[in-house]
């Protein structure tokens, strides 16, 4: 009764119960077809007295191992009044090599076991590793920062030991300042330094080159005067010792940081007079050249936002037009052609962040502002990341391979509180 990701060797197997298992298994014999329930409970329970209850519970723990979600499924869906149905084509594996594979499975599910095994080729069922492929549900964690305000924007330094965000404090005409805390054991310390303390709204920030170098985007608070700089800390990453400025950006406030360790890039949005769009653009702090990625020729905020992928081989941007419709696209890092510009998803509703799964395979978004959702572009597919979490205001990011964050405005609190969450499995 082992359910196990054949593609995958280096996760463990996920425990069903029994039923659960026969529940699968006879599914796997009728993909695709209408079953009622009095069919499962001849073939599943042989037609002991079970009660309704009974075939939900199973329906219930089966859903939760595959990651399906029953409003939006993608395995086993429920057709009202009529029974359910296995929505993934099944395809048969030559029996051999299943009895090699599960040799100590239960006697009861011997004649399925080939079916068993196919669909984890097919449907790709373990959750351990669905949560890497943006495919399973997410769990909140204990708060990893807590102060008194809105925190988003956790960025992790490249040797992991601290925690970077933007916080705005409660009170009135506070603006987003950069925010330190030591990050060790997948846990933050109790106490946040306040970097900044200056007289600037922090618009985005993002480690560079080394565990003392920040890029930040910034505005002046007694001007619309915008800037891009390198921030350098101190040893003890207390303050900042010194700042360059590297970059102008329009007044506007818009712009958007990504950075790419592996070549020393860095990725920035930015509108370069009144008549253009935000568009998305490649500094070489190399050779301090700056290219033009993208040309949003459009009416609206055009690129405003980027996020690059996990393992930097993807950029995300956001492309939004004046009527408040939103197109998710992918750039490479490595291309400087905006013809390489791929859509994903066309959205008739604004949003201003979203991000890569940590596999780059899926889009995670707040959609319609009302539910985390991860959206596989490949197969058109979507589910939701936290079923119980509701909110106007959610970001879900991948911070690395193994660590995900969130961030999240209490609309039940009389002032906005937003915190940052690291998320479970």
């Amino acid at each position: 009764n082992l359910l196990t990701d054949v593609k995958n060797v280096n996760t463990s197997p996920v425990q069903l119960d029994p039923k659960v298992s026969a529940l699968l298994a006879y599914f796997l014999t009728k993909p695709q077809t209408l079953i009622t329930k009095s069919e499962l409970f001849t073939n599943v329970w042989q037609d002991h007295k079970i009660t309704d209850s009974t075939v939900s519970w199973a329906l219930s723990q089966l859903r939760k191992a595959l990651g399906d979600y029953a409003l939006s499924p993608t395995y086993v869906k429920t057709v009202p009044k009529q029974g359910f149905q296995f929505l993934s084509d099944v395809t048969i594996i030559e029996q051999p090599n299943v009895q090699t594979e599960f040799t100590s499975t239960r006697k009861w599910l011997t004649p399925l076991t080939a079916f068993l095994v196919v669909a984890l080729f097919s449907v790709f069922l373990y959750q351990y590793s669905a949560v890497k492929t943006g495919r399973a549900t997410l769990s909140q964690s204990n708060n990893v920062t807590a102060l008194d305000g809105l925190e988003t924007d956790p960025e992790l330094s490249p040797n992991q030991n601290w925690l970077l965000f933007r916080h705005k404090a409660s009170e009135p005409n506070s603006s987003y300042q950069l925010f330190l805390t030591v990050w060790s054991n997948n846990k933050s310390a109790n106490l946040a330094l306040n970097l900044s303390q200056d007289n600037f709204r922090y618009l985005s920030a993002v480690w560079g080159e080394n565990n003392n170098t920040i890029y930040a985007a910034r505005q002046s608070l007694f001007s619309q005067y915008c800037e891009i700089v390198k921030l350098s800390l101190n040893t003890t990453h207390t303050k900042i010792n010194q700042h360059s400025t590297i970059q102008s950006c329009h007044k506007e406030g818009l712009t958007q940081l990504a950075y790419q360790r592996k070549r020393h890039l860095l990725y920035f949005t930015n509108q370069t007079n009144e008549a253009n769009n935000y568009s998305v653009y490649q500094l070489n702090l190399n050779t301090n050249v700056t290219t033009q990625l993208t040309h949003a020729a459009i009416n609206g905020d055009g690129d405003h936002f980027i996020s690059l992928s996990v393992n930097q081989n993807q950029i995300l941007i956001l492309r939004t037009y004046q009527d408040a419709k939103t197109d998710f696209l992918l750039l490479s890092p490595n291309s400087k052609k905006s013809e390489n510009v791929q859509v994903i998803l066309r959205s008739n509703v604004k949003y201003e962040t979203a991000h890569l799964s940590p596999d780059g395979e899926s889009l995670w978004f707040n959609a319609n502002h009302q539910q985390p959702t991860a959206y596989r572009w490949k197969s058109k597919s979507s589910r939701q990341l936290l079923p119980n979490l509701t909110s106007s205001d959610v970001n879900v990011k991948a911070i690395n391979q193994d660590l995900i964050m969130m961030s999240t405005i209490d609309l039940n609190q009389p002032k906005s509180q937003s915190d940052i969450k690291a998320l479970t499995r």
